[in-house]
This record gives C-alpha cells, sequence and structure tokens, in this order.
C-alpha cells in the first residue's frame, strides 16, 4: 500500500512538472507581462497597466485587461476572476482561463519572451518574463 501510494504520488510530482512546461522545456514560472498582440505591440491602456499573469508551482494569478483572476492550473475550471465591465476596445489577454495548460505547452520561450499560439478565436500573444 505504501509503495502504491509513493509511486502515485512520484507521478502527480512529474505531472506537475511537465504541464507547466512549453516545447523548448524551458520553465514558464514567473511573472510574464502581454507585449504584442496580433503581431502588433501592445501598449499600457489610460489605466498604465497591460495584461500579465504569474504561475507559481501550480498556482496562476493575473491581469486580463479588465479583471483580476487566480486559481491552479493542475484543476481545469478551476480559475475565478473579478467581474468588473469592460470599456469598448480594452486590451484583453487572449489565454483561455478555462483551461490554460494546452495554450501554455503549445507555446515557445525564446530569450526572456513567451510565445503563445492563437487559440480559436483568440489571437497569438507574446508575453515577456518580468524580473
Amino acid at each position: 500500500m505504501y509503495k502504491m501510494i509513493s509511486c502515485l504520488l512520484a507521478g502527480l510530482a512529474g505531472a506537475a512538472i511537465v504541464f507547466a512546461v512549453p516545447s523548448g522545456r524551458e520553465n514558464v514560472q514567473g511573472r510574464w507581462s502581454l507585449v504584442e498582440l496580433a503581431s502588433r505591440p501592445v501598449h499600457p491602456s489610460t489605466s498604465g497597466s497591460v495584461p500579465w499573469f504569474t504561475i507559481r508551482s501550480h498556482a496562476i494569478e493575473g491581469y486580463d485587461g479588465c479583471n483580476e483572476f487566480s486559481g491552479s492550473l493542475d484543476k481545469p475550471g478551476s480559475i475565478v476572476a473579478t467581474r468588473r465591465g469592460c470599456s469598448d476596445g480594452a486590451l484583453k489577454l487572449p489565454l483561455d482561463l478555462a483551461d490554460p495548460v494546452p495554450q501554455l505547452k503549445a507555446g515557445k520561450i525564446i530569450g526572456n519572451k513567451l510565445l503563445l499560439p492563437k487559440l480559436g478565436t483568440m489571437s497569438s500573444f507574446v508575453m515577456r518574463k518580468v524580473p
């Protein structure tokens, strides 16, 4: 029984490492800020902020351009967000918050940038690692 539980826990720990790593095997842990959307540079909104997210272990938190969000990456559907109104033309983070893991896994890290692919109607986008 002890051996079976140990194997199960080891397997879960390995899965946690894999889900948060895009192709290229670099680590997406840390804070990322939106710098490019649909091949165009992003400029801060009138509030002075751009969308961002931070990944720590299994947790993700951030700001999508209108609302703050947080939750667990290893539990699809667990990410919750505030529900503020969004002004017309507001810059929105095109990350699928219902289950961001497939999109993150499909991404590539080049230098200090995380390139994330188009998903359905959401545009491709580039995030920059914030030191």
